[in-house]
């Protein structure tokens, strides 16, 4: 899973060891913006703390994604935050948002063996 984003990393971290030019980004300014949003609504998932992530959802929308598009359900997925996914999930969270490299948040539950995660989100991809 994470070969894909590590070759990426890699690659942009050794490119001018070659005298290559990095990749330039094309990121507009609202996809800046929602990265700083979804930077806050993700700290506050990884705090764990139920009313925090509560209260930055009344100023972040559930699906803004990070530089890596990851959103926060694919944050708490991956570690294992049960009462987060449910709260994102109620919030409307959309269990079939992809990050950059293809993965969901359904993705990293599985990989990170949080097979109570696997059953929430299966259960809300059938709604």
């Amino acid at each position: 899973m994470y070969k894909k984003l590590f070759l990426l990393i890699a690659f942009m971290s050794t490119a001018n060891l070659f005298g290559m030019e990095e990749p330039e980004t094309k990121e507009t300014p609202e996809q800046k913006e929602e990265g700083i949003l979804a930077n806050k609504l993700i700290n506050a998932v990884l705090t764990k703390d139920k009313g925090k992530v509560e209260f930055v959802l009344f100023t972040v929308p559930v699906d803004a994604k990070n530089i890596f598009g990851e959103t926060a359900l694919m944050v708490a997925s991956k570690n294992g935050l049960k009462d987060i996914v449910r709260i994102l999930i109620k919030a409307g969270a959309n269990v079939y948002k992809k990050n950059y490299i293809g993965l969901t948040a359904l993705d990293y539950a599985k990989e990170n063996g949080h097979t109570d995660i696997v059953k929430i989100l299966r259960e809300a991809q059938k709604k």
